[in-house]
């Protein structure tokens, strides 16, 4: 989940949760499900990059991102795209404590 955030520059559960209210309706059961089945989907139709058999941290943040797009759809909500901040310094993972 860190890498989703260092790429996307907002937490997975944030981007779900302001998708959850512009739908206005409450975090279920139901909604639990949707979001693991969609999951599931997007990663059966997932890649893996060749000399890595296994989903690396950055294909685990696309599929994450994947899903929030899709539950965005499911629920008819424009998915939340957070506006450039050029002034804003990022630096790379591994300098991050």
């Amino acid at each position: 989940m860190k890498e989703y955030q260092l790429i996307y520059k907002k937490s997975f559960v944030q981007e779900l949760a302001d998708i959850i209210v512009a739908a206005k309706l409450e975090f279920d059961d139901e909604i639990k499900n949707i979001v693991n089945e969609i999951t599931c989907d997007v990663m059966n139709n997932a890649g893996i990059h060749f000399g890595h058999p296994y989903y690396n941290s950055a294909t685990m943040a696309g599929i994450y991102r994947m899903t929030l797009k899709r539950v965005a759809e499911e629920y008819g909500v424009e998915f939340p795209i957070k506006k450039e901040n050029k002034d804003e310094a990022v630096s790379s993972w591994w300098l991050q404590a």
